[in-house]
């Protein structure tokens, strides 16, 4: 916390509006690039919120989130704004959200690997409803941590597949995003090269079927209006 702290005082002194960077979403764009910016303000609002990330993760990692909103009240003091830190909140929730889903998985690590191949398996072939119920074969202690890990995973792979990520980025991004030690991350990578091109397939299909949907939708709405014009 005394590292946060010390960062948000060096802030104040550089620039006392750098809670501006929160407005019309900038932060959010600063955050998405892997760039050296110019700006030092920019470079201490990331640094700052990767800092509080991880004490976020910590407290994730050590079951103590109820301790976070300690924290907030913590920084929110510090900046002596609460919309400000309400804002930072706001940016780090689905890398929190993120981390926390998959912290069973990281809690059964003879299972990460089984699991991780078993998401692509059914991400390249579309999800069985049973599927869902196949906690206990990968160490997990309840169907709902289950669930939740699947579903995080997939995202996690929808976002790397919809940027284009390369094998190395994904690799770096996952180790980032969850957690996991650098083996774990090595074969998602190679998982990820594997079906790219089928998951892509596939994902083509269901926008595809999607289209069509809303033409017969929007077709069946001119109908109508058309029936009603000439009535």
């Amino acid at each position: 916390m005394h590292k946060i702290i010390e960062i948000i005082h060096e802030l104040n002194e550089q620039n006392e509006s750098w809670g501006n960077y929160f407005e019309d979403e900038n932060i959010y764009i600063i955050r998405l690039s892997n760039e050296s910016y110019q700006d030092d303000t920019k470079k201490l609002i990331l640094q700052l919120l990767s800092d509080i990330l991880n004490k976020q993760k910590q407290l994730v990692d050590e079951h103590k989130e109820e301790e976070e909103e300690n924290l907030w009240k913590e920084i929110a003091k510090a900046v002596g704004s609460e919309a400000i830190a309400k804002a930072m909140r706001e940016t780090n929730d689905s890398a929190k959200e993120m981390y926390r889903n998959v912290r069973p998985l990281r809690e059964a690590k003879d299972n990460i690997i089984p699991l991780i191949i078993a998401v692509f398996e059914h991400l390249s072939a579309r999800y069985t409803p049973d599927f869902f119920q196949m906690c206990d074969k990968y160490g997990i202690a309840s169907e709902r941590d289950f669930k939740a890990i699947v579903l995080q995973l997939d995202r996690i792979v929808s976002v790397h597949v919809r940027r284009h990520y390369d094998k190395q980025t994904v690799y770096k991004e996952f180790m980032k995003a969850t957690g996991f030690e650098s083996q774990y991350a090595l074969v998602y990578a190679e998982l990820y090269e594997q079906y790219l091109e089928k998951i892509q397939h596939n994902w083509c299909i269901d926008k595809l079927e999607e289209l069509t949907m809303r033409l017969e939708q929007l077709t069946e709405e001119v109908y109508k209006l058309s029936e009603k014009i000439h009535n």
